[in-house]
């Protein structure tokens, strides 16, 4: 079963780029929904590599776990800027996952996650976790490309640490608030 959500990002497609390529944007993005650890403990590389299959245990709200979760990144393509991987984990026999960034214009990307599922008979209900997660994942994107430069953000992520939010860098509260007004309501569109 395919899910496709898509949403039009306020970034630069470079810069929007790099943060993709990061592992530990991944681990940002999906917390606190889902917490990936590494497997005994091995350290991770900074940036996702071709043909790489990663080990990862994998927890609900860092609390229930849910068993291992296996990532291998099939393809980088800079040029056409997708990542496809191939991923599993206990509940998932198939959880392929294409990640595309498509320039609008100088400001702004179409950001785009497209999975195929195969569960078996839990297919359609991991269908649609797919959805809510996804649609929490880009509201999270939405957040972390406030950051800009130190200085001049409005919310600076710690990466280097999933659970922690963020460290606000507004000059005034009202400030913060018109952030998050803006950040609450993006365009989405599901096919």
């Amino acid at each position: 079963m395919k899910a496709k959500i898509a949403t039009t990002l306020s970034t630069s497609e470079a810069r929007m780029w790099e943060e993709l390529r990061k592992i530990s944007t991944l681990m940002h993005v999906a917390s606190p929904i889902l917490i990936f650890r590494p497997r005994d403990e091995e350290e991770l590389p900074e940036q996702w590599e071709v043909g790489k299959q990663y080990s990862l245990c994998m927890s609900a709200f860092g609390i229930i776990p849910l068993g291992k979760h296996s990532i291998v990144v099939k393809r980088i393509d800079p040029v056409n800027r997708e990542i496809e991987t191939h991923e599993s984990d206990t509940l998932t026999k198939t959880w392929d996952h294409l990640l595309r960034v498509t320039k609008i214009d100088e400001s702004r990307v179409r950001y785009t996650d497209e999975v195929e599922i195969k569960a078996g008979v839990l297919t359609v209900f991991i269908w649609l976790f797919a959805h809510v997660f996804y649609r929490h994942r880009q509201r999270k994107w939405r957040k972390l490309l406030l950051e800009v430069p130190i200085g001049f953000g409005l919310k600076c992520y710690d990466l280097s640490d999933p659970n922690k939010e963020f460290i606000e860098k507004c000059s005034s509260r009202d400030e913060l608030a018109e952030a998050e007004k803006v950040a609450s309501h993006p365009s989405t569109t599901q096919q």
